[in-house]
């Protein structure tokens, strides 16, 4: 089982979804479902559709969304932003454990190495010790261009953002390419309207109502 938030899909996160191919009988990708990035839920999804469409044994499924709100005093057991973290992946962790993985049948996890993102490093610790023993989680190096540099979809927004072709048709597939270099002005539109790079984290922090929303990461980044 694979969650990405894919924005957009990378060669990145087909390495990944090719190496769980190979390992495994049949592959659940969920498609994590908030409007809040650069590519709108739908596209997100179609990309990843067609971004591994020669692959027999793999699904795209919609993560939908859960919500967690009106927590209790929950100020009081949380004092900085690391431990807002540590319990929205704890929670999200669990109930993916508990009411995912379990019916679905779901015995491994796999996810990419995380030297770039702290909220997604934490959240790689979480499901390790969340998940087993009955999900395995399996990390693995995330794939790199120009021998020194790992794929990112931060690079790609920020690609996109300077209309570096050159730079962003080294890190997508051709189905994202083709995307990308169709809706351009559209992309670059929605950038200049206030979506970047650095405002799409996963995990919101903790807003002054004391809402705490927690994602399907039913994944990642």
């Amino acid at each position: 089982m694979r969650c990405l938030n894919a924005n957009p899909f990378t060669l990145g996160h087909r390495y990944l979804v090719e190496q769980a191919s190979k390992e495994n009988d049949h592959v659940y990708i969920f498609v994590v479902n908030q409007d809040v990035s650069l590519f709108t839920i739908a596209e997100r999804f179609n990309l990843v559709k067609q971004g591994v469409a020669d692959l027999d044994n793999v699904d795209v499924i919609n993560g939908q969304e859960y919500m967690v709100s009106y927590l209790s005093f929950s100020s009081y057991f949380i004092k900085n932003a690391d431990d807002v973290i540590k319990y929205q992946t704890t929670l999200d962790a669990r109930l993916f454990r508990d009411g995912i993985a379990k019916p679905l049948n779901i015995t491994k996890r796999y996810v990419g190495t995380e030297p770039l993102s702290h909220t997604t490093a934490i959240y790689n610790e979480t499901l390790q010790t969340e998940l087993q023993p009955s999900v395995q989680l399996i990390e693995i190096d995330r794939k790199q261009f120009e021998m020194t540099h790992v794929i990112s979809a931060t690079t790609v927004r920020s690609a996109i953002e300077r209309g570096d072709e050159m730079l962003y048709q080294q890190l997508v597939p051709p189905t994202t390419k083709q995307f990308i270099d169709k809706h351009l002005d559209l992309l670059q539109e929605r950038i200049e309207g206030g979506i970047t790079a650095s405002n799409l984290s996963l995990f919101p922090m903790l807003q002054s109502s004391l809402v705490m929303q927690s994602r399907k990461r039913l994944l990642m980044y």
